[in-house]
């Protein structure tokens, strides 16, 4: 800031200006009106008013210097915002882009750039893809134009973004492998135990080379099938993924997933967490020397009526720590509300000698009739609004309650299609409620199963949290290449929202944090800089932790937020 004296006819007037850089061109505002000579002199008596002047406005830059300094902002309620002016911008990503720096990613993209020419920056358009999918990842909003809401701009084109996709999918395996090694350098990967799932993604482009088979997707329609197999460790981290296409229902990428983690990790054990559906023999066999672990789970509708009626059996049950045994009928709603009861048996299916094991959860069982009691009430509400559909589509469909009855009720066949809801449906639904069963050639006991059990369940809130950005695939990815980059950006946003969650110390939830940060705006006043556009809340102030910065001030000058912005990034 600098003294500035405007000189008219009969008086002198200072200010105090502040030059700065706009568009990229240098200008300067007027930071604040000292007065003329004579309201100045009435104020400070025989001082020169032009020294005092100068220091009052070196204890500002003194101040400025130290962040110390109050500003004051001017607004016009006749003044116009000038055409295009953006003062609205999105600071959630650089939260983002603390976590992205510390995994060492920028440094894997300066290397890979060592092996290809490139007329603009891997690493720019890579985080910008990843921060993009995470805090919006609507298919409708492409990564030019959301990342034009950041602080920081951003200047590459579309066409760069489709050579670096191109790029990035023949790097593929080898960002996995460096992406791991730099994640052990930061935290102690658990590996006693590696869990694998795999699961299917229905992409609506039609797709060149191998991709562009089409299969019967679950709704009915056709689309481009592809399996993602992922693999974390036993604190939910992911550690890799392999993408492949399915051809036929049931098959998957499980043998090359084993052999990649044998070769790397050979005193873990190696543990696929499956669906009945992706189930396999040949896949879980394994040999002497490495012998495969399964846990995959079971449908108790589609067990025999000996094992159905054995799961179902209120009598037998057991608690973990505990040497009772429980009937169900006699469980105590308040106390036993949180406690998950067990029993198990040795079977025999598909060749393989393993052992069934059946949950009950009240919590379980009341979580599922209040999901089940919704969807009825909807498909009453379409009932009677006259707009249901005969069929359901899916297997999770509100319609699956609905009974059809085409008799009059002189027992004639009636021209019209009378709909209620099916009571028989309903009790043959409810009477599985609460129960859960896995089949598994693990020989640990009951209560370290279950709670590997729980690994799964985390590794599909993983799969839940992506599928959106899998199955809404930009319109940009004609190639199968560039599919494979699009998962690639899935898994690293992945990757980068559990280091995230685990910093947090798993106190928040997925809606939760992504939530916070899409919200994290600024108001730019021109020359000044960022008032903080969101709540101040418990979760910002344990972000801010995590990070080692601070966003919450009622104001941040443009210094600062040039040292934030070097924070986030070293």
């Amino acid at each position: 800031m600098r003294l500035y004296i405007s000189e008219s006819k009969n008086s002198k007037t200072l200010y105090v200006i502040k030059s700065f850089r706009k568009n990229g061109k240098s200008t300067s505002k007027i930071v604040e009106r000292l007065g003329s000579y004579d309201e100045i002199k009435e104020r400070i008596g025989e001082l020169d008013p032009v020294e005092w002047a100068k220091q009052y406005i070196e204890e500002l830059n003194e101040k400025e210097r130290k962040q110390q300094r109050e500003i004051s902002a001017k607004f016009s309620t006749l003044k116009q915002i000038k055409k295009d002016r953006k003062v609205f911008y999105g600071g959630g990503y650089l939260f983002l882009q603390r976590i992205y720096y510390n995994l060492g990613i920028d440094k894997i993209c300066r290397e890979i750039e060592t092996r290809y020419e490139t007329d603009f920056d891997l690493s720019e358009i890579l985080s910008r893809l990843i921060y993009c999918k995470m805090l919006e990842p609507s298919p409708d909003i492409g990564t030019l134009e959301y990342s034009r809401l950041f602080i920081e701009q951003s200047y590459f084109t579309q066409s760069q973004i489709n050579r670096a996709l191109s790029i990035l999918s023949r790097e593929m395996d080898n960002i996995q492998a460096e992406l791991y090694q730099n994640s052990k350098q930061l935290f102690k990967r658990k590996v006693d135990e590696v869990f694998y799932s795999s699961s299917n993604f229905y992409l609506k482009l039609e797709l060149s080379d191998k991709y562009k088979r089409r299969k019967a997707i679950k709704e009915g329609s056709t689309g481009p099938v592809s399996q993602i197999g992922l693999y974390v460790d036993n604190n939910s981290l992911p550690m890799g993924f392999t993408i492949s296409q399915r051809e036929s229902k049931g098959r998957s990428t499980i043998k090359s997933i084993e052999k990649k983690i044998s070769e790397n990790l050979a005193e873990s054990k190696f543990v696929v967490c499956t669906d009945e559906s992706l189930f396999s023999p040949r896949n879980f066999k394994g040999n002497e020397d490495s012998p495969a672990y399964f846990i995959t789970n079971q449908s108790i509708k589609t067990l025999g009526i000996r094992l159905r009626d054995w799961a179902c059996d209120p009598t037998g049950w057991s608690l973990a720590g505990s040497g009772e045994v429980y009937d169900l009928r006699n469980l105590n709603y308040s106390t036993d509300y949180e406690k998950i009861f067990y029993k198990e048996r040795k079977i025999e299916k598909r060749g393989i000698e393993q052992r069934l094991i059946n949950t009950f959860s009240i919590k379980e069982k009341e979580a599922i009739q209040a999901l089940r009691q919704d969807q009825i009430d909807r498909a009453r509400q379409l009932i009677a609004s006259g707009s249901m559909q005969i069929h359901p589509r899916r297997r999770d469909d509100n319609r699956r309650f609905v009974r059809h009855q085409y008799n009059s009720a002189d027992g004639e066949i009636s021209a019209t299609i009378v709909l209620s809801v099916g009571q028989r449906q309903l009790k043959q639904q409810m009477q599985y409620d609460g129960f859960s069963a896995v089949r598994t050639n693990l020989l640990d006991d009951v209560p370290s199963i279950l709670r590997i059990k729980k690994g799964r369940s985390k590794i599909d809130e993983m799969f839940g949290s992506l599928k959106p950005e899998y199955k809404e695939a930009s319109s940009l990815l004609q190639r199968g290449e560039r599919i494979k980059a699009h998962f690639l950006v899935c898994f690293l946003s992945l990757t980068i929202f559990r280091v995230m969650e685990a910093s947090l110390e798993y106190k928040y939830t997925f809606q939760e944090i992504i939530g916070t940060l899409q919200q994290l705006y600024f108001f730019n006043i021109t020359g000044e800089g960022y008032v903080p556009a969101y709540i101040r809340t418990e979760l910002t102030d344990c972000l801010h932790e995590v990070v080692g910065f601070q966003t919450d001030y009622e104001i941040i000058s443009n210094e600062r937020m040039k040292n934030i912005i070097f924070a986030s990034k070293y």
